[in-house]
């Protein structure tokens, strides 16, 4: 039929097929990348942040972004695009060895395993007390009964997101788009990431925080003449190997750790270089890691590998848009980064909390 006159419903549905032909490309080049990296999780920094370039600039469609009606997912895990080596953090986590990530910031996740989860909340039992212990017994007598106390708990997923704009011309250069990524979007995402995982209430939107739910610093009979910092950290991963865990992390903001490698006895000599090794900050083996979501004068010291079970439900991930708001007309594009994550703390007891003047003191009382 000769000049036939479409409806607007068939404009609409022929232009948002149109545009999902343009975005096919470009969403089935990143989820390939995404499964790469994830199989070659060995890669360097500088090898991930290539490739994720390399797709980028590979595709021509991104240009679609100026026309303000295309949207893509990039549906990456986030240790792609921070070009974080995942499975090979988790296996130095099991082993108890220290994690070394140079020119990058330490997060809380780098020292989890994160499993997936389908739903947004969680069931699971807390172990909050052990009753009773092995013994010899005589052939036919009646054997020990050991009971693991739990309580029933419920977690909630808490959704962490952000958004800012940047111009097309931007978004349409690669390297400067993924510098964007990686320098600054993700980084404050994880800001906040921490900041849940470690304080975080477990109350309505929030995620339970492992200081929330830790077992706070108890010296007990160790008492240590002019306690130090030091001191304070070795009494709290005794505390937890007290518990029958083994510590496998130390938490503390970056300023207390500054004040504690520059601690000098009455001659002015440094005190760590006998206690710290060369290659990272450990104490008895510990990793110490420094969190800027850990507050000042604070620290915590846990089992994490037996402590925690943490669960993404859904994986940081990345939208860009060119029709929010006013951005057609002035050139701009909103990048949206969001996740959802869970944390269930299943054993308190291998987590120690609790501020280094308390503990100083403690550790001092006659």
């Amino acid at each position: 039929m000769e000049n036939e006159v479409k409806s607007p419903k068939d404009i609409a549905i022929e232009l948002k097929n149109d545009v999902a032909n343009q975005i096919k490309p470009v969403q089935d080049a990143v989820d390939q990348l995404s499964v790469e990296m994830q199989r070659i999780a060995s890669g360097s920094t500088v090898e991930a942040k290539k490739n994720l370039v390399d797709v980028l600039e590979a595709k021509s469609e991104l240009k679609t972004f100026r026309k303000g009606d295309a949207k893509v997912e990039v549906k990456a895990p986030i240790d792609m695009l921070r070009a974080n080596s995942v499975g090979d953090s988790q296996s130095l986590i099991a082993a108890g060895s220290p994690i070394n990530t140079p020119n990058q910031l330490t997060h809380v996740r780098d020292f989890m395993r994160i499993g997936k989860l389908s739903k947004p909340t969680y069931k699971y039992d807390r172990e909050t007390a052990v009753e009773g212990s092995a013994a010899v017994v005589a052939e036919g007598a009646k054997k020990p009964k050991v009971s693991f106390k739990m309580t029933p708990v419920v977690a909630n997923a808490a959704k962490i997101a952000l958004y800012y704009k940047l111009s097309t011309e931007t978004v349409q250069d690669a390297p400067a788009f993924t510098y964007s990524l990686q320098g600054r979007g993700i980084e404050l995402v994880l800001q906040e990431e921490d900041d849940q995982l470690l304080y975080g209430t477990g109350v309505g939107e929030e995620a339970l925080g492992l200081f929330t739910a830790a077992t706070a610093f108890n010296a007990g009979s160790l008492r240590v003449e002019n306690a130090q910092v030091i001191d304070v950290l070795y009494a709290a991963i005794t505390q937890v190997r007290k518990s029958m865990f083994r510590a496998n992390a130390i938490f503390m903001n970056p300023t207390d750790i500054a004040k504690m490698n520059l601690t000098k006895d009455a001659d002015g000599r440094y005190l760590l270089p006998n206690i710290l090794s060369n290659s990272a900050s450990t104490i008895a083996g510990v990793t110490i890691a420094g969190i800027d979501a850990v507050n000042e004068g604070e620290f915590l010291v846990g089992a994490l590998d037996l402590a925690v079970e943490t669960f993404s439900v859904e994986d940081l991930h990345v939208e860009v848009s060119g029709s929010n708001e006013d951005d057609f007309i002035t050139n701009k594009v909103t990048v949206l980064i969001e996740e959802r994550l869970l944390q269930a703390i299943t054993r308190p007891a291998a987590l120690v909390k609790g501020s280094f003047a308390t503990a100083t003191a403690a550790l001092m009382a006659a």
